[in-house]
């Protein structure tokens, strides 16, 4: 069984565990969906594996390739399990124990949970506790945490995963830039009403109430005091394109749909039933 497709925001390269990611995948065509699904279902007959396993693919130019297989379970279980409504870790035990999935409740899935909603895994960072750590993002995790924010679209979803930062610094619109960004981007940042400082220095800006947050997207290691210096004033530090469009994004929401994750499992429920009928 295969309950769901994480998509990866930010490139490879990433960290899994410090990429912000969409369950289910938002941007797969037909074809690349078909193939993870057909090489994880390939890879877990012939390798005769029971219990969880995590596969991570990469696709370019429209190939899908296996990056690495884990033959265990990982932090997002939990998340899966609760967006999906899927028991993974009881299905996991009882496979373990030497049952079948078709003598399991809801080991009997026949493709992809159906999930009438968008959840967005975000990590969470310890760095504003430990300022002494360079918050650049790469191949090595440095997250300390998960959380999970669910909407009816990606720009609500990304929202709520940067909420509690945008209340705390909701009369700040100033973004330091660390290098060049190219004017699509700028032009893009002028449009959510934030302004590009320019004209200060980062020692006198980083104290500044309308600090919102940095950008550094050259990730050049002679730039990582001022990374940290962010930090210290408890600021974004955002040095993947990725992430800052995400965050971008963010700043179009103006309403909140907030309810338990019953309600929306509730909804995958209902969906589900129009399916079937």
């Amino acid at each position: 069984m295969l309950p769901t497709i994480i998509e990866h925001v930010e490139k490879a390269g990433v960290h899994s565990g410090d990429s912000y990611a969409w369950l289910p995948a938002q941007t797969l065509t037909e074809e690349e969906r078909a193939n993870i699904v057909d090489y994880a279902r390939r890879i877990a007959k012939k390798l005769g594996f029971k219990g969880i396993m995590n596969i991570q693919y990469v696709i370019a130019d429209g190939n899908v390739y296996v990056l690495e297989v884990n033959p265990r379970a990982s932090r997002t279980v939990p998340i899966v399990s609760k967006t999906t409504g899927v028991p993974l870790a009881q299905i996991a035990t009882k496979l373990l124990l030497g049952k079948s999935l078709v003598d399991i409740p809801g080991g009997k899935m026949s493709g992809l949970t159906v999930m009438p909603y968008v959840v967005l895994k975000y990590p969470v960072f310890s760095t504003y506790k430990l300022p002494g750590v360079d918050p650049t993002v790469g191949p090595e995790m440095k997250s300390t945490g998960e959380g999970i924010s669910i909407a009816m679209t990606k720009e609500e979803a990304a929202y709520k995963a940067f909420y509690a930062y945008l209340q705390k610094k909701a009369n700040a619109n100033e973004l330091y830039v660390i290098g060049d960004i190219d004017a699509e981007l700028a032009a893009e940042i002028e449009t959510k009403q934030l302004n590009i400082v320019t004209d200060v220095s980062f020692a006198d800006w980083v104290k500044r109430d309308g600090a919102l947050a940095v950008i550094d997207l050259r990730k050049e290691e002679g730039e990582a005091p001022k990374r940290m210096a962010a930090l210290s004033q408890q600021l974004l530090v955002f040095t993947e394109r990725e992430t800052l469009d995400l965050f971008l994004q963010a700043l179009t929401v103006g309403q909140l749909d907030v309810q338990p994750i019953s309600g929306w499992i509730k909804k995958k429920k209902q969906a589900e039933q129009a399916v079937i009928a």
